[in-house]
């Protein structure tokens, strides 16, 4: 254990731009933090993980939750994670489904912030860096952004805006009341976590109220409305980014 927290301390510098490099020895926080629940995904894990090593903004941490796999899913994660010392692997045991995994995430990340990645989707090279600045210059809570919506293959099928209410990013942060009535009067309401960047502090309140309940219920299907909704609630203000951050990969 000893050994492996001097190599972690050894590799960070090659990781991280000098000040952010500071402020992690200082006892300083990761910017954003990147979430990863995951469950047999070993065909996608990999681009996952690559597209959030690859963020422009280098000061992150990537938080991989292991939902039970019974594919090679945990050891590529593992396998990462020995080369990355910002890259953290923690598991379920068995499987609790994907609303639990990805509270427990939330729950084991540390950063100012937090991007909700699916194991089978890709963030863009950019998007924690632009989230991250559009949330310090407005104040906004939750930022919100545009995706690609690609095939099995991760070839482009379409663009998914925001939540699919054609947001402009306007002058600053508006308040969460206007961005509930939005989703509840869109006909096409879909109300995925991903797409977004959260205040982290917001989602560590929420995440004990809904935990035991994702355990029992081992939510799959919907859990994102769940997920959202209870963001929303403990969420004060949003603010949108003209930027296609994310690229969901449509399989099953």
């Amino acid at each position: 254990m000893f050994f492996r927290k001097c190599l972690r301390l050894l590799l960070i510098p090659l990781l991280l731009p000098f000040s952010a490099l500071c402020d992690r020895l200082n006892g300083g926080t990761p910017k954003v933090s990147i979430c990863i629940p995951a469950y047999n995904c070993e065909k996608y894990i990999a681009a996952a993980l690559d597209s959030a090593i690859n963020q422009t903004l280098k000061d992150i941490e990537i938080v991989c939750v292991d939902d039970g796999s019974t594919d090679g899913t945990a050891a590529i994660m593992s396998s990462y994670a020995a080369k990355d010392p910002r890259i953290h692997v923690v598991s379920n045991g068995v499987n609790c489904g994907a609303l639990y995994s990805r509270l427990r995430s939330i729950l084991e990340s540390t950063g100012d912030y937090v991007l909700c990645l699916d194991a089978d989707d890709e963030l863009c090279d950019d998007i924690a860096r632009l989230a991250y600045e559009r949330a310090i210059k407005t104040g906004g809570e939750i930022i919100v952004f545009d995706a690609e919506m690609c095939n099995r293959n991760g070839t482009k099928t379409g663009t998914w805006s925001g939540v699919n209410l054609r947001l402009k990013e306007g002058s600053g942060a508006r308040n969460i009341g206007e961005l509930v009535k939005l989703l509840a009067h869109n006909k096409h309401c879909w109300v995925p976590c991903w797409g977004r960047l959260y205040l982290a502090s917001n989602l560590k309140k929420m995440a004990p109220s809904i935990l035991q309940f994702a355990k029992e219920t081992k939510l799959s299907l919907t859990e994102d409305c769940v997920f959202t909704w209870y963001a929303l609630k403990n969420s004060a203000s949003f603010a949108a980014l003209d930027a296609v951050g994310y690229r969901y990969r449509t399989d099953n």
